[in-house]
C-alpha cells in the first residue's frame, strides 16, 4: 500500500471523516449481519448453534462484542433493523456511539458530533448518576420548614410521603400523639 501525503490539513481532515464515517457504517452493517444470523436459518448448513459461536469461532468475536455491534444497530439504524445509519448519526466516531448507547433517545437526540467522547462519558455518567437519585432522596431535597424540624430521616420521610394525603396525615398524627406509650402507638396505628 501506497503511502499518502497531505499538503494541507483539509485534505487530510476530508480523508479522515470519510474514514470514521465508513467505520461506524461498518459497524452498523455488521450489527445488521449479525441480527440476520440471529434471527435467520442461515447458519444452519454451517454447523454452529448460535450467532456468538459463529462470530467466536470464524472472527473471534466475543459475545459481549457481538451484542454491542447488534445493540448498535439496534438503536443507531434507520428502522433499528438496516444496513442504512440512520440520519444525523453519520459524523459521530464509533466510540461515541458505544457510550451513546448507554443514553436515552431524547438525550442522544440533543449531543451533536462536535462533542468529544470524553464529554459524551462524561454525560453518560451525570445520567447515570441522576438515575440513583431515588423519589425519596428527592423529596428529603426539598426545603419545608416543618420537615427541618423534624429530628429523624424517618420523620421527615413519612412527612413527605403524608404532606399530600392530609387525611391520612391527621389520622398518623392523632394516632401517635395521644398514646402515652410505645405500645399504645402501634396499637392506634394499627387500627387505621
Amino acid at each position: 500500500m501506497e503511502e499518502i501525503t497531505f499538503s494541507k490539513y483539509a485534505d487530510f481532515k476530508t480523508v479522515m471523516d470519510a474514514e470514521i464515517k465508513g467505520a461506524v457504517q461498518g459497524f452498523v452493517n455488521i450489527g445488521y449481519l449479525l441480527k440476520v444470523a440471529r434471527d435467520t436459518n442461515i447458519l444452519q448448513e454451517s454447523g454452529y448453534k448460535t450467532v456468538a459461536e459463529f462470530a467466536k469461532a470464524e472472527y473471534g468475536l466475543t459475545k459481549d462484542v457481538v451484542s454491542r455491534y447488534i445493540r448498535i444497530n439496534d438503536r443507531f439504524s434507520k428502522n433499528g433493523y438496516s444496513m442504512e445509519l440512520k440520519i444525523g448519526y453519520e459524523s459521530y466516531g464509533i466510540g461515541k456511539l458505544q457510550e451513546m448507547l448507554a443514553l436515552p433517545d431524547e438525550i442522544n437526540d440533543v449531543l451533536t458530533p462536535e462533542l468529544s467522547k470524553e464529554q459524551i462519558i462524561e454525560t453518560r455518567r451525570e445520567y447515570q448518576e441522576e438515575q440513583r437519585i431515588t423519589d425519596m432522596e428527592v423529596l428529603m431535597e426539598e426545603k419545608d420548614e416543618v420537615q427541618q424540624s423534624l429530628a429523624s430521616t424517618l420523620e421527615k420521610a413519612m412527612f413527605e410521603c403524608l404532606k399530600a394525603e392530609v387525611e391520612i396525615f391527621k389520622l398518623v398524627d392523632t394516632a401517635l400523639n395521644t398514646a402515652e406509650s410505645i405500645e399504645e402507638r402501634l396499637n392506634n396505628l394499627k387500627t387505621l
